[in-house]
């Protein structure tokens, strides 16, 4: 098993093979984390950890060298980037130590891995290969935070799921049963919150593209690879928002249990082949 994808390569050849080495590393713990051996388990990711707080260092040393030399446009939010998912990992680490990798912990780890690496790979690094600013969608000061969420919302499923957008319909809230819920606090100009609701058929589909592993359960991996793809989405909203004039920042993502009534008053669905995701932004 890989979850290394042809479609991930953008055409600069040493990233490439990094790349396929960072992939590689998230395949080993996609493997090791249904062995029944908790040593094992233990061992295995102490290892990966060690592996990525090096690795990425000299990966992003080389890759932010490479954006120098064809003079990257966005060459600084990239390292900020870069910056924010090593300080994740050593996150990460310090919450493994404290949970003794445990194996919900180390789920959580795997899924906050999957969701960025491929994230990283598809939708920021490919944008190396074309010279193009992270944030290219055009905006306008009319633009509302609800349109500014469709929009990175969209174009998140697409990058990193191949997922087209059916339908986008604005009205009441409304989710199912089984939908998978994730809140984020919203800072700046309109303070408020944003909740996603992933339906269970979108978070089969979301994650298979993501590990090409059949899903089982719905578990750590997945609550937090959720948790992630709802930041990318959020930040994506965040930086359009930001475009239009209006200062926005975000917090950090949080699953909840249920939707509260007042959380519900301004809704829209996407929909899309594998399923629906619902958003409520409310500022």
């Amino acid at each position: 098993m890989s979850v290394w994808k042809e479609s991930y390569v953008i055409g600069v050849e040493f990233i490439d093979e990094q790349h396929k080495m960072l992939f590689d590393m998230a395949t080993k713990l996609l493997t090791m984390v249904q062995s029944q051996d908790a040593d094992e388990r233990k061992q295995e990711c102490i290892y990966a950890i060690n592996f990525l707080k090096d690795y990425c260092i000299q990966h992003f040393t080389a890759e932010e060298e490479y954006q120098k030399q064809i003079q990257y446009r966005d060459f600084d939010d990239h390292i900020q980037l870069h910056h924010e998912f090593i300080a994740s990992v050593h996150i990460s680490e310090a919450k493994l130590k404290l949970n003794d990798f445990s194996i919900a912990m180390i789920k959580e780890f795997l899924g906050l891995l999957m969701a960025w690496l491929t994230y990283h790979v598809t939708g920021i690094d490919q944008k190396l290969r074309r010279n193009e600013q992270l944030n290219a969608a055009p905006t306008s000061p009319m633009q509302s935070y609800t349109d500014c969420f469709a929009q990175s919302a969209g174009s998140v499923l697409k990058t990193m799921a191949g997922i087209d957008v059916a339908r986008t319909t604005r009205g009441a809230y409304h989710g199912g049963e089984q939908d998978l819920h994730i809140k984020l606090d919203l800072v700046g100009d309109n303070p408020g919150y944003v909740v996603f609701s992933f339906s269970s058929v979108l978070v089969v589909g979301l994650i298979e593209a993501m590990t090409s592993i059949k899903l089982d359960a719905i578990d750590e991996m997945v609550h937090s690879a959720l948790a992630e793809i709802s930041n990318i989405i959020s930040g994506g909203a965040s930086a359009l928002i930001s475009a239009t004039g209006r200062y926005c920042d975000i917090g950090a993502p949080q699953m909840i249990d249920t939707v509260s009534d007042a959380e519900k008053t301004h809704g829209f669905s996407i929909d899309t082949a594998l399923g629906r995701l619902m958003i409520s932004v409310n500022i």
